[in-house]
């Protein structure tokens, strides 16, 4: 469906999830061994990099992630028209592995926050295992104990498989096309 999109964060958020998508269309049609690719008029240092490393490498896999966990977050700041409370259970489900630098116990947090920060700030890293790779993210914040929000900071590391990481950016995906179905049919249908 086709929108006039009249809003400047909603057209960024369309334009990004474009690119998310040509991503990865680009890379489920083979296009770093295409003819186009090799016939590309760009930096022979640049078409190395992409040649040997893939489109979908684990940099572009926490790009996407990050640039749509932040616009949605960002963007509900402002409008309060999604609710993102599954999109957390939904991360929540697929955690692999906790660990805290001071003991083990069981707590609660903002996921979302918690991945964009350890993203943000560099602290992730990749394990590859026989045919999975493990993604960990790092982050220093206040946790839930027992539903009580404990002031002293604690080192969290939780993991996902990268797939997991995939199926969340699915979900973000799915989560931004209904935001703006519901925005626009609705506005649409007042018009």
């Amino acid at each position: 469906m086709e929108y006039r999109i009249d809003d400047n964060n909603d057209r960024i958020l369309i334009q990004n999830l474009g690119i998310v998508k040509l991503l990865e269309v680009l890379h489920n049609n083979d296009f770093i061994y295409s003819d186009y690719f090799k016939a590309l008029k760009c930096d022979d240092y640049y078409k190395k990099i992409i040649s040997s490393m893939g489109i979908n490498n684990t940099s572009c896999l926490l790009l996407m992630l990050f640039l749509l966990l932040n616009q949605l977050v960002e963007l509900n700041k402002k409008k309060k028209e999604m609710d993102l409370r599954e999109l957390e259970i939904f991360i929540r489900s697929r955690i692999r592995f906790i660990y805290s630098d001071t003991e083990s116990f069981a707590f609660d947090c903002n996921y979302i926050d918690f991945i964009r920060n350890s993203i943000a700030h560099y602290n992730t890293r990749f394990e590859f295992k026989n045919d999975k790779v493990e993604v960990f993210f790092t982050s220093k914040i206040s946790v839930k104990i027992q539903g009580i929000k404990n002031k002293q900071k604690r080192l969290i590391t939780f993991s996902l498989y990268s797939e997991d990481v995939g199926a969340i950016i699915d979900e973000t995906f799915k989560i931004s096309l209904l935001y703006l179905d519901k925005k626009y049919k609705n506005k649409e249908n007042k018009e």
